[in-house]
């Protein structure tokens, strides 16, 4: 078979689907990676995975078979239906008769709560319609939304609307399906309203069935979801139980009334006992769908534990890292004879974890008040500003979007790199150690570094109170260390590092005038970190959402249209990826 040919039987497979795969990944492994030698593959949801075209073909096919084996039960509704349809209309009109065969045809669950209305109206001023009828018409009201939504899973979604089996039209039986089901309730209302006698088992069992669709709502919700081969199969089952009882109930009224007499006085206990064995059937068919959903939800919660563990994972490598270059860094080291380590400085002081973060600089004897800045020449790489300068004309409507913005915010790259590394090669003295030594070893820092799996927040008295009296704290250090590892390891992981020095003045002298107001200034730097790092990774930010108006604001550097933007921004970070965003001191507070 030639390429051709078999390119043209997957996109005709692929155009045939009722249901598209369940996220951008599975549909970008789809469409782009094959493994050598082999074509495309196509992801199946009955296996819960990547099969070739045949083998999907094949599981379709499968899929169309086990519906279609339910046929026998679904015609002979069919024809039940049709007779008592028949017997209804047999003392009305002909302009009424046409009317009702039309809406036959045309019958939803729509159609059916229409008549529960009508009939519940009627019998307000009939006092001899009560007990079970009228309880049943209460109930196929009150869970009629489990109903409706249980209907609305049949096929065609799982044949698929476009295609045919074996010359079997798949959409038309979704359709009577769904037609006969409300049909049936139709008919059982407009009945209770014209029969002055029915059996009431008979309203009790049907009533029963939206009932039971409610207390499979879980099922429900995860067929929606996940339809793999197990769970598609107790679905069949469930389906030819209900079948089975709205047969049994339709029997009732095609029956005449001799046999009816009979019935009642002969067969009257053995018909009851088919119909409750029916519902007893149909309960315990919903059950197993309701136990497969919960295998079923149970496999997806594994898999979010299985992301979330990988997330920590990547939190406590750099926790790990931070710590690792604090201890090891060679400006860390006392810089006297003294014996004692910089963990003795801390753990001989008997004070809790908050105290030591907060310990006061006369705790500890420092004969070094002095604080130096050393600046240690590195090379620095190229800034990713001075890349995109560099980018030809032909770039993408995306692209240009980003390099505009990148303008307006005039960030200075390599201004940050200079100035982190200035700040992290700062010798610190005795105190300064301690205070950093307590703050990253407290129990709540590591906590926060090794366990948080949601978007928060942690404030750090790093600074003893100073805040920029005292230019860079112990804080601004650790801030400065961190960054600067992740932009050495340079991996275009999944954790983005952006950071903002409120205390380091020398960092932002280029800021053009519209970003003199700190606040600005700061978030200014934090979206052009983030878009630069996007970048590096291959992402190219989305700023769709950036009209004429919008784009003038942030020309003026409005700070709520740049809050917007950060906002924007952070949600296009890839699901299971990291955002560290690290503030050395807050000196400005918007109210």
């Amino acid at each position: 078979m030639s390429s051709t040919l078999v390119d043209q039987q997957r996109e005709l497979f692929l155009s045939s689907r009722d249901r598209h795969p369940p996220n951008e990944a599975v549909r970008y492994i789809e469409s782009n990676i094959a493994l050598p030698g082999e074509p495309l593959p196509v992801f199946s949801e009955r296996s819960g995975g990547f099969v070739t075209l045949d083998e999907a073909n094949q599981q379709r096919e499968k899929s169309a078979a086990i519906w279609k084996e339910v046929d026998a039960e679904k015609e002979h509704l069919f024809t039940l239906m049709e007779q008592v349809h028949q017997k209804l209309n047999s003392k009305k009109g002909a302009d009424e008769r046409t009317e009702e065969e039309i809406n036959f045809r045309q019958c939803n669950w729509r159609v059916v709560m229409e008549e529960v209305q009508k009939t519940a109206q009627r019998w307000k001023s009939r006092p001899s319609k009560q007990g079970k009828t009228m309880v049943f018409v209460d109930k196929v009201g009150q869970h009629s939304a489990a109903w409706e939504r249980w209907l609305g899973l049949l096929p065609s979604g799982d044949y698929g609307s476009r295609y045919q089996v074996s010359s079997f039209p798949l959409c038309s039986l979704c359709s009577h399906r769904r037609k006969a089901f409300a049909e049936v309730f139709k008919l059982v209302i407009r009945a209770a309203g014209q029969y002055s006698k029915i059996e009431e088992a008979i309203f009790e069992a049907l009533s029963d069935i939206p009932q039971i669709m409610e207390s499979a709502r879980r099922y429900v919700d995860m067929y929606g979801q996940m339809r793999n081969q197990l769970l598609e199969e107790r679905t069949v089952q469930l389906f030819r139980a209900v079948l089975r009882l709205l047969r049994h109930v339709m029997q009732f009224f095609v029956d005449d009334k001799s046999k009816k007499i009979i019935g009642s006085i002969v067969k009257q206990d053995s018909y009851k006992a088919e119909l409750f064995q029916c519902v007893e059937d149909v309960k315990t068919r919903a059950k197993a769908v309701n136990d497969e959903a919960s295998h079923c939800q149970g496999q997806l919660l594994f898999k979010v534990y299985e992301q979330s563990q990988e997330a920590i994972k990547n939190t406590q490598h750099f926790y790990h890292e931070l710590m690792d270059l604090f201890l090891t860094s060679q400006q860390c080291q006392a810089r006297d004879s003294e014996p004692h380590s910089l963990h003795d400085a801390t753990s001989r002081l008997k004070l809790s974890s908050y105290d030591r973060v907060n310990i006061d600089s006369t705790s500890l004897h420092d004969e070094n008040e002095g604080t130096s800045l050393q600046t240690t020449p590195r090379k620095t790489p190229q800034s990713p500003v001075q890349q995109t300068d560099k980018m030809t004309t032909s770039v993408s409507e995306d692209d240009a979007a980003v390099n505009r913005l990148l303008r307006l915010l005039n960030h200075d790259q390599d201004t940050l790199f200079r100035g982190v590394s200035r700040i992290s090669d700062e010798v610190l003295n005795k105190n300064t150690k301690a205070r950093a030594a307590a703050m990253i070893s407290d129990d709540t820092f590591q906590s926060f570094m090794e366990e948080t799996q949601h978007s928060t927040y942690l404030l750090v008295n790093g600074n003893g109170g100073s805040g920029a009296s005292k230019g860079i704290g112990p804080l601004g250090v650790i801030v400065a260390r961190l960054a600067r590892k992740a932009r050495e390891k340079a991996e275009p992981g999944p954790v983005f590092t952006i950071t903002h020095f409120c205390n380091s003045p020398f960092m932002y002298s280029n800021c053009r005038p519209g970003l003199v107001s700190g606040v600005t200034t700061m978030m200014a730097g934090l979206i052009a970190q983030l878009l630069l790092q996007l970048k590096d990774r291959g992402i190219v930010a989305d700023l769709s959402f950036l009209n004429n108006s919008r784009w003038q604001r942030v020309e003026q550097a409005e700070l709520e249209i740049l809050l917007t933007v950060f906002r924007k921004l952070v949600k296009q970070t890839p699901p299971d990826s990291l955002l560290l965003c690290m503030i050395d001191d807050f000196v400005w507070v918007l109210i």
